[in-house]
């Protein structure tokens, strides 16, 4: 979604963040994208593996790291918006 704000907002607008199809069609792509990349060949358990034996403070460090991104992931297009406004 932000791709597509700064596509909107700087090159070109597409018009498309206002369909009610965008968010379905979004939430889809982004199911699939993770179908593909984390259930084919189990590769969840392989990473549940790789990640059970660190220690605190690493567990700690990257729990920081994962908020940290979660929150520029959700509220990045809404701060985008309000820095730069809405696409004309």
């Amino acid at each position: 979604m932000v791709l597509e704000y700064l596509f909107s907002r700087f090159i070109y607008n597409l018009n498309i963040s206002h369909y009610k199809a965008y968010g379905i069609i979004i939430a889809l792509i982004a199911d699939i994208f993770n179908v593909v990349l984390f259930f084919q060949g189990k590769r969840y358990l392989k990473i549940k593996e790789m990640f059970s034996n660190e220690d605190d403070d690493t567990r700690k460090e990257r729990l920081f790291y994962c908020i940290l991104y979660s929150l520029i992931t959700m509220f990045g297009s809404i701060i985008l918006i309000r820095i730069f406004g809405y696409p004309t």
